[in-house]
Parts: C-alpha cells; sequence; structure tokens
C-alpha cells in the first residue's frame, strides 16, 4: 500500500490507481473524473497501482515481454518464467530474478529491429 503523493509520477504517465477499499472494477486514471474533496482519502495510505486481470499462464507459454520492477521508477524487460500469487516476490524472470511487480508489454512499449546480415 502507498499513499497517493507516492504514485502521482505513475499516474501522470498513465497509471490506473485505486485505493485498496474500492471494488475490484474501480479505479481512477487521467481521463477520470473524480471528487477527491475529502481530506481522509487524500491522507490514506491504500492507494495502489490498478492492474488489470493477467492471463499469467498465456504470458509464460507464449514467452511474451513483460515489464519487471521493484520501485516505482526503475524497469527492465524480460520474459516471465513463473508466477506465484501470494508470494512477497510473486515474479520470477528468465534467468530466476525475481520481483514484485510485473505487468506485459504493450507494443507501443517496446521496439523491435530485424535482424541484416553483413554487407
Amino acid at each position: 500500500m502507498s499513499y497517493l503523493e507516492e504514485l502521482l509520477p505513475e499516474f501522470r504517465k498513465g497509471a490506473k490507481i485505486r485505493r485498496k477499499s474500492w471494488v475490484d472494477c474501480c479505479y481512477i486514471d487521467k481521463k477520470s473524473i473524480i471528487n477527491l474533496n475529502n481530506p481522509e482519502t487524500l491522507a490514506a495510505d491504500d492507494w495502489e497501482l490498478y492492474q488489470e486481470h493477467v492471463d499469467w499462464d498465456y504470458i509464460i507459454k507464449n514467452k511474451c515481454l513483460c515489464w519487471f520492477w521493484d520501485g516505482i521508477n526503475k524497469k527492465i524487460i524480460n520474459t516471465l518464467t513463473w508466477f506465484e500469487k501470494g508470494y512477497t516476490f510473486p515474479y520470477q524472470s528468465y534467468g530466476g530474478v525475481k520481483y514484485r511487480n510485473c505487468h506485459p508489454a504493450r507494443r507501443d512499449e517496446v521496439s523491435f529491429y530485424e535482424d541484416r546480415e553483413s554487407e
């Protein structure tokens, strides 16, 4: 859980955020209009990044690229090899490194280059 101000940098980049006590499908993003005038809501420490349901088995089987990170700012890209809900570090990337956070990379986040033969 985090305070709202800790998640604001990611929110500004387009991430969805929510309070833990909200219904699973509820979140706010830059396009949402919500009244946050309540000081108790703003000062709450149960804010989190909202993550939509992901089919982790599909991601693992198809070796899809994912972003992994522990802190808010430092991310690496790799493939997911293992996922187990309930652990402190539930995501394991290729190479055996475990992380707290993971989400599949979108096409617009990654550039792919074709191999060229030496001339």
